[in-house]
């Protein structure tokens, strides 16, 4: 489960990602960083949900929970974008399948975003769909009541749109934080029994710099909005070619 928004603000592309896990589960403890890639580590897995190139380019992968009747795979998701960081960044999604054996894995969406596109490759355990896609965008997955949970957080999807600018900020502090007390399973800021938002992540890329910032599982639990000073944050600087 997880919600991922990507905006466009004044020179810069804002890509924001919840990530929703089973409580149990053992949070990001560390970024893996070089001075190509960044990427928060999950700790079971050792892969990643989100990761971010020198050079501007950012990935995201999400779960399909729609392709019910797949084959579960034998290969964690996770993996999909570390090997992503460390190939060629211009790599479009269409090259997938140069990478891997897709029925390794059960359905997800990969998300690639630079400057300049979006692109979304969508594996429904048979085939790979690869799409291009307009700002903004607003993509969410949820392992229960998928119809349903969906329609609710694009509705607040649109709502947030219409109330003001897309900063960097406000996306945070108005989307990704929020938790409906009338809706807390459904909210964008996931709290179930089980499962609930475990981490929010956010990389701001412009023509000079990508700017990656985590917040993990307790910066969220001490204040229903996100702290700098809480965040580990990782930057790369670089000259604009354009």
């Amino acid at each position: 489960m997880c919600t991922l928004s990507v905006v466009p603000y004044q020179d810069s592309i804002v890509i924001s990602v919840n990530r929703d896990e089973l409580r149990s589960r053992v949070e990001s403890h560390h970024m893996e960083t070089n001075s190509e890639y960044c990427y928060p580590v999950d700790e079971e897995s050792r892969g990643t949900w989100l990761g971010a190139h020198a050079e501007g380019v950012v990935f995201a992968i999400l779960n399909r929970y729609q392709d019910e009747n797949a084959q579960p795979g034998q290969i964690s998701r996770g993996g999909i974008i570390p090997i992503l960081l460390k190939a060629d960044e211009s790599v479009s999604l269409v090259r997938l399948k140069d990478y891997f054996r897709l029925s390794d894995f059960s359905p997800f969406d990969c998300v690639r975003v630079d400057r300049y596109s979006v692109e979304i490759a969508s594996w429904d355990g048979v085939q790979l769909d690869v799409q291009r896609k307009q700002l903004p965008l607003c993509l969410t997955s949820s392992s229960e009541r998928l119809d349903e949970v969906r329609r609710y957080r694009y509705q607040l999807w649109e709502h947030f749109r219409a109330q003001g600018e897309l900063s960097p900020q406000r996306v945070l502090n108005e989307f990704h934080t929020i938790t409906s007390e009338a809706h807390p399973r459904d909210s964008v800021r996931v709290d179930r029994p089980l499962t609930h938002t475990k981490s929010i992540s956010q990389v701001v890329i412009n023509a000079h710099q990508v700017d990656f910032r985590y917040w993990p599982e307790w910066a969220l639990a001490t204040s229903s909005r996100l702290n700098e000073g809480d965040a580990t944050s990782h930057r790369f600087c670089y000259a604009d070619v354009d």
